[in-house]
């Protein structure tokens, strides 16, 4: 069988067509439309793909004077403002209630109350093994969140 031959025109016009001219084989069968009868030829329409305009518009897309085979820093851009300053953790608020206080034998004892439980507490001590009491010295008791070493000042009254 002999192959087609094919001519591929091009022009400078964005959208135009090209045209394929092909030979098309000899073929005995009388079934064949006409444009595939022995000793006719074919007019193929067919969109155009690639032309000189649209290949400089790309190419001008990229920047004048770009250079192809330039090195690039492949390293990540640096944190956006929102994920450097998020926002620290806080401390949370103070989980007991004050109940009262007591002095005895020159110290103070202050009683917090949690839920169903209460707790009898002396300056060192320490609550739920994260608030350590660190001074009792009314009108005010100091206490250390240990975690996040965040100091809470509660209000007690004066000494009596």
């Amino acid at each position: 069988m002999i192959g087609a031959l094919g001519l591929v025109i091009f022009s400078d016009e964005p959208g135009a067509k090209t045209e394929v001219v092909a030979a098309a084989p000899a073929r005995t069968s009388s079934r064949l439309p006409a444009a595939d009868r022995p000793g006719t030829t074919a007019a193929v329409t067919l969109p155009r793909l690639l032309d000189r305009q649209s290949l400089f518009a790309a190419a001008g897309k990229r920047g004048a004077g770009s250079d192809l085979f330039a090195g690039r820093d492949w390293t990540p851009p640096p944190p956006a403002a929102a994920e450097s300053e998020a926002a620290a953790p806080e401390a949370p608020p103070f989980p007991f209630e004050y109940i009262g206080k007591k002095r005895e034998a020159g110290a103070w004892t202050v009683f917090l109350a949690k839920d169903e439980s209460t707790f009898v507490l002396k300056e060192d001590e320490v609550a739920e093994q994260a608030f350590k009491v660190v001074k009792i010295a009314p009108p005010e008791l100091t206490v250390l969140y240990l975690p996040m070493n965040h100091t809470y000042k509660i209000s007690i009254g004066e000494a009596e």
